[in-house]
């Protein structure tokens, strides 16, 4: 049963990573996907809500199965296919805040859509590598190391210890 759920975030990741790049395409030619009402967008964000709440799972994440077998050669592929995914993302919201910040409307309308699927697609390419090797294989580290808002909160609270210490007593 493990290994049928892997494998099927990991197909379900390659979904919503194929999703994107054709909604990408699509929106680009000037075809707008988008529900024709809201229910649809109801259950599409359920389901990938779900992905993303099994794929995070913190609980069970080191107990479930790899798709793939890791190998160099694959660990190194999907290294550079995340990080292309995550560069394109990055531009694609770099020319968003530039057109915002020039207060261009019309570049704001043409870039919001790239950068919205290129997300998608980011998000999608990561499903698939997390299901198909582990976090652990492709990033070196366990994936809840790597959460920002951790991060943050572990720097704040030290910080106050700090303060507290170097506050004379009296």
């Amino acid at each position: 049963m493990r290994r049928l759920i892997a494998m099927t975030c990991f197909t379900a990741g390659l979904g919503v990573a194929l999703f994107a790049l054709l909604w990408l395409i699509l929106a680009e030619n000037g075809i707008l996907l988008k529900p024709s009402n809201p229910s649809q967008a109801v259950l599409v964000t359920m389901l990938y809500g779900a992905l993303i709440l099994v794929t995070f799972d913190r609980a069970s994440s080191r107990s479930w199965p790899a798709v793939l077998r890791a190998s160099q050669t694959r660990i190194k592929a999907a290294r550079w296919m995340l990080g292309i995914a995550v560069l394109v993302v990055v531009a694609a919201i770099a020319l968003l805040v530039i057109a915002c910040l020039i207060d261009n409307q019309t570049l704001v309308d043409a870039a919001f859509y790239p950068a919205l699927s290129t997300l998608l697609f980011a998000s999608g390419v990561y499903i698939a590598i997390h299901w198909a090797f582990r976090p652990s294989s492709v990033l070196g580290t366990d994936v809840s190391n790597l959460n920002p808002l951790r991060l943050m909160l572990v720097r704040a609270v030290r910080s106050l210890r700090r303060s507290d210490r170097s506050r004379p007593n009296g």
